[in-house]
């Protein structure tokens, strides 16, 4: 996973970084917004050479470094080398699902809020936010591009225990179903985007880049059922049309 800092620097953290709210469910919310906006998934695979162009050694990965950030610029020609196109940002880079995992439950229990990891299915980790029964569907979700471009309050991330356990019943379609979820209702920018995607293509609906980041939670009645495509299209026009969304598609 990794190594955890030590907790007068999670405190710091929550104080200076996060905002600690009133209640523990504010303060988790706090955090999931920060992670929001300010995280990234590494690129590559999560082996052991990925660890060290990102954090400089191939062990346990310093939680510090993640919440502080890093700039791997010097490690461009290596993502080259793996044909990748990548500029290298500074971010919050973190090892996708298991490293959110891990900075939940070190930077939480500073404040005396527990944070389980959750393994599941072909595994992916999960948080667990034990005391209130709260879980995400993938440690990845506050960063995934669908929720990184909507408007709801990330909080809404979670899902209680009942939701949990109907979900977990069918684990193929568990991993990030609540973003998908919030996805079909919020209408965000990336939806959008592959919405105008879709038209300048002409694709129709079944095969369109919006059903297939979809399908595996709606079918194409359920969408329909829904109203999503007069929603979605309604929102492309209110947001200024396609050569606002997609300057130069």
């Amino acid at each position: 996973m990794g190594s955890p800092t030590p907790g007068w620097y999670s405190w710091r953290f929550l104080e200076d970084e996060i905002g600690l709210g009133a209640d523990q469910g504010e303060t988790i919310g706090n955090l999931l917004e920060w992670a929001r906006a300010e995280m990234e998934h590494m690129v590559g695979g999560g082996i052991l050479e990925d660890f060290e162009y990102y954090w400089g050694h191939q062990y346990a990965i310093p939680l510090r470094a993640v919440l502080e950030g890093t700039d791997p610029e010097g490690f461009v020609p290596y993502f080259l080398e793996l044909g990748w196109e990548y500029d290298a940002p500074f971010a919050h880079h973190t090892w996708g699902c298991h490293g959110t995992s891990s900075m939940m439950y070190t930077v939480l229990r500073a404040a005396n809020v527990p944070s389980v990891h959750v393994q599941f299915n072909g595994g992916h980790s999960i948080p667990w936010l034990s005391e209130d029964d709260l879980y995400l569907t993938h440690g990845d979700d506050p960063y995934n591009q669908m929720a990184k471009t909507a408007d709801y309050p990330a909080g809404e991330l979670l899902i209680d225990q009942a939701t949990f356990d109907a979900w977990a019943a069918e684990p193929s379609t568990f991993v990030g179903r609540r973003v998908h979820q919030l996805s079909a209702i919020w209408l965000p920018q990336a939806l959008l985007k592959r919405r105008c995607v879709d038209l300048d293509a002409g694709t129709g609906e079944s095969e369109s880049e919006v059903y297939e980041a979809l399908d595996k939670h709606y079918s194409l009645q359920d969408l329909e059922g829904m109203g999503f495509w007069q929603a979605l299209d309604a929102e492309v026009a209110a947001e200024g049309g396609c050569a606002v969304i997609n300057p130069g598609e």
